[in-house]
């Protein structure tokens, strides 16, 4: 008998912003949503603290879009947002660690 070694699972680290958040909540159903509840093997998903407040200040928006109660609003956004590590930092901490770093990002 041949012993296998374990396979070691290399996790991507993926920064999920508001707008991710949002598209989840909107149609937990469809591609990101999915990504953002059922991919936590592959991935390893990772939002500032204040994406919390952001989404709270979108409800009434958010109910009007989808058509959903505040309710059903605030457990899709317990779905997706289960699996986001959330990393408490200031404002201004972010903006010097973002401009540190050498990612460039385009739209």
């Amino acid at each position: 008998m041949v012993d296998k070694k374990p396979q070691t699972i290399c996790q991507v680290k993926i920064v999920v912003d508001s707008t991710i958040v949002f598209s989840g909540i909107l149609n937990s159903n469809g591609k990101i949503g999915d990504l953002l509840i059922s991919s936590t093997k592959h991935f390893n998903f990772i939002a500032l603290d204040f994406l919390h407040a952001e989404i709270g200040k979108h409800y009434s928006r958010l109910c009007k879009i989808s058509g959903l109660s505040t309710q059903q609003i605030h457990e899709a956004e317990f779905q997706i947002c289960r699996n986001i590590t959330f990393i408490w930092m200031s404002f201004t901490n972010f903006v010097r660690v973002w401009f540190k770093s050498k990612i460039v990002l385009y739209y």
